[in-house]
């Protein structure tokens, strides 16, 4: 993601009439369906944010990360090697890690959908009707891996009675040049509406490669979504939708610099060995000298630095009120398929190579039945759910291109390539409910709660010496886990304004296989890491004042996780080379509040106000080696990686009425985070490197709005040029990489 100040001019046209959202005296209702219910978000018991399509268009965001700057205790990092990769945390809670068979700790969900892993999370938002961030477990609705909240997001559905579209292009900073569009079409009125949608994100990149010929910086974007979407009325009581999304995303390569170079790890030694022995001609050796100071230069080299992903969802959605209860009917298929690499080495030399490729495949089936009792006291929600998803992940690290030719050759020369190759099978099941009974006309008390199975199937392949003298190794293993997850709640309503709440929610997320392949007197066996559980309290206030012109939300909140999963750095002495697994480590706790504000004082002005604090820290000392008191891994009360202590986001917004219809449009977003450790293992001194300090973002916009069908904005995001980063990789100890 670009961290450069960037200043970028967008046109839209419209078909009918598209404006985003103005505040007047009164502020404006946001529906949502965070309980899978439709209801105002004002009397939604939860810690929740929404977005709508309007919202996202003028703050200018396009991609799901961008939420993370202005929502309150939500971070995602965007690091990792792929260009599409996301690890999201809510409230400190999440998964560092983002290979494609680890868990996530917070649930991206699609129209309701799933996703899977990691890949494919920093999601292009295309014909997107609301954003909804749940903060806080959601195991009974959401389930699958929501210990840390829910991430959900609505497109736009098609409408069967009107035609109507629109058209927006942008350019900007970095050559950017985007496009978007989509029309609706009512194929037969009232029963049958098509929807089509289109988007292209193109840019330069904007970390220099040193070593490479031609213009091929790192961090470029060429992005293609398309979208249709088919919904057939099939009577006044019931319809189906049919949507179909691909996403097509290509990258010269991730944006990221090498920051440290370990003239004696492994590979780099081998290489300065044959350089001292006259092996290698005049090529230099490895040395510090080849680290580049400046943050927006990179050494990369070869052909490796380049990400390709593909991905194809499928939904169909069948929706039948029975009169006394609702039938929804929810299935999908997904199909995701990326290959990306990165230079490992850090030099100009060709030293290290990483590469590698994932096949992802998930289906799911869910049924919902919903509707009143008791009349209409009681608010009842039941659902079943199936996942099954396969994943193929290969990966071949080249760990010794420069020295290659020396293997069986000349003495001492090892081959420490490897590949690995994994493949994982999951099946999940779920049953959930939610019962909300109205006590009194003030008082709700609710029960939810979910039990879920899983079952994985985890094979993995290990070859040595994969150039020269490739030597295979393989286990599998099988595990499966069970839980039930309770929730309760009660909520009060002081006064038609004003809410009050209170929550003890739990949620489960299943443990998991590493890949790495061990040897033991036995054979060959493969590690596995236990269950994540959370246990909640949450109080919560939402009112409403000032005759409709201020809004206030508060939560305060407290958890406590046992066995939290956590993301370490595992080294195969063998190979050399460095292996992401889990570690459960022990128990956490977690303490904060979160605060919204909207304020409106007149028909043309309004501030925006969210902050939050958070104090999350481990609960017991883990040692690796209990054995050993040096192999710290984990130290009690030390801060959890991805959870800044503070956090706060101001907006504010001014239009200018221009005379028939027309506005011109001021608006100003400042988000500023505390420090944020990268990673989540060693002691707190160490940790320091791996971390950002806090960091404060100014986005600015002007907006022309016609009133009659078009608009034009210039905005500029990052106008101060802060640089930060959002991630840091270590390989073998040896080298130091951060994402801008």
């Amino acid at each position: 993601m670009r961290k450069t100040s960037s200043f970028t001019t967008s046109l839209a046209l419209a078909f009918a009439v598209i404006t985003p959202q103005a505040f007047a005296q009164t502020i404006e209702e946001i529906v949502v369906t965070a309980q899978k219910r439709t209801e105002s978000i004002q009397d939604v018991p939860v810690s929740v944010t929404a977005y709508t399509g309007e919202d996202l268009e003028e703050r200018n965001i396009q991609s799901i990360s961008s939420i993370a700057d202005v929502t309150p205790n939500l971070l995602i990092q965007t690091g990792g090697t792929g260009n599409n990769l996301s690890s999201v945390f809510i409230r400190g809670i999440g998964q560092s890690s983002q290979q494609v068979f680890f868990d996530q700790g917070v649930g991206t969900y699609v129209d309701g959908v799933y996703r899977p892993t990691a890949h494919g999370g920093l999601i292009d938002l295309l014909n997107v009707e609301r954003v909804e961030v749940l903060r806080g477990p959601q195991g009974d609705l959401y389930g699958k891996n929501a210990v840390g909240g829910a991430i959900s997001i609505i497109t736009k559905q098609p409408d069967v009675n009107e035609t109507f579209g629109s058209i927006t292009a942008a350019a900007g900073s970095y050559d950017r040049k985007d496009a978007r569009a989509f029309v609706n079409l009512p194929l037969s009125e009232g029963k049958l509406g098509l929807q089509l949608s289109a988007a292209a994100r193109n840019a330069d990149g904007y970390i220099e490669t040193e070593a490479i010929e031609g213009d091929d910086d790192l961090g470029s974007q060429e992005n293609i979504a398309l979208r249709a979407a088919l919904k057939w009325q099939i009577n006044e009581n019931a319809s189906w939708t049919v949507s179909v999304d691909e996403l097509d995303m290509e990258s010269s390569g991730s944006p990221m610099n090498h920051v440290r170079i370990l003239a004696t790890s492994a590979f780099h030694r081998q290489h300065n060995n044959a350089v001292a022995e006259g092996l290698l001609g005049n090529t230099p050796a490895i040395s510090s000298a080849f680290v580049i100071d400046d943050e927006f230069e990179s050494n990369i080299t070869g052909d490796q630095h380049r990400n390709k992903s593909n991905e194809r969802t499928v939904i169909s959605r069948l929706e039948y009120d029975m009169g006394w209860a609702q039938l929804v009917a929810l299935s999908s298929y997904k199909r995701m398929k990326a290959n990306d690499g990165f230079d490992a080495d850090g030099s100009p030399i060709d030293i290290s190579a990483n590469n590698r490729d994932i096949d992802n495949r998930s289906t799911s089936h869910e049924l919902q039945l919903n509707g009143l009792a008791f009349d209409d006291r009681l608010n009842y929600l039941a659902g079943l759910y199936y996942l099954q998803d396969e994943i193929e992940f290969n990966t071949f690290a080249e760990n010794n291109i420069s020295t290659a030719q020396l293997v069986g050759i000349y003495p001492g020369y090892r081959d420490r390539s490897s590949r690995n190759l994994t493949d994982q099978e999951l099946d999940s099941f779920a049953a959930y409910f939610n019962l909300a009974y109205d006590v009194t006309d003030k008082m709700t008390m609710i029960v939810g709660g979910r039990y879920m199975s899983e079952e994985k199937d985890f094979t993995a392949g290990l070859t040595r010496g994969a150039v020269t003298n490739p030597t295979s190794t393989q286990a599998s293993a099988d595990e499966d886990w069970s839980n039930f997850s309770p929730k309760f709640q009660v909520q009060y309503d002081v006064n038609d304004d004003v809410m009050v709440y209170a929550t003890f929610a739990t949620a489960f997320k299943s443990g998991g296989i590493n890949n790495q392949v061990n040897a033991g007197p036995a054979g060959t066996f493969l590690v596995p890491f236990e269950e994540e559980e959370v246990e909640s309290i949450e109080l919560g206030l939402k009112g409403t004042w000032l005759d409709g012109t201020l809004q206030t939300n508060i939560a305060l909140f407290s958890m406590d996780y046992t066995d939290l999963q956590v993301s370490i750095l595992d080294f195969n002495v063998i190979t050399g080379t460095q292996i992401r697994t889990i570690a459960n480590s022990g128990s956490a706790d977690i303490q904060g509040w979160e605060f919204e504000g909207i304020w409106a004082p007149t028909e043309n002005f309004s501030l925006l106000l969210s902050g939050a604090y958070l104090d999350a820290t481990y609960g017991e000392d883990v040692l690796q080696d209990p054995a050993d008191p040096s192999s710290i891994l984990f130290v009690d009360g030390d801060p959890l990686a991805f959870a800044p202590e503070y956090s706060y986001a101001l907006s504010a917004v001014y239009e200018v009425p221009m005379g028939e219809g027309a506005t011109l449009r001021f608006r100003g977003d400042y988000s500023w985070r505390d420090q944020v450790y990268f990673e989540p293992e060693g002691l707190l001194v160490d940790r320091e490197a791996e971390s950002e300090d806090d960091y404060g973002l100014l986005n600015v916009s002007v907006t022309y709005d016609s009133g009659n069908d078009w608009y034009i904005s210039a905005y500029g995001t990052n106008v101060t040029d802060e640089t930060y980063k959002t991630g840091t990789f270590i390989q073998t100890r040896a080298v130091g990489v951060e994402w801008h």
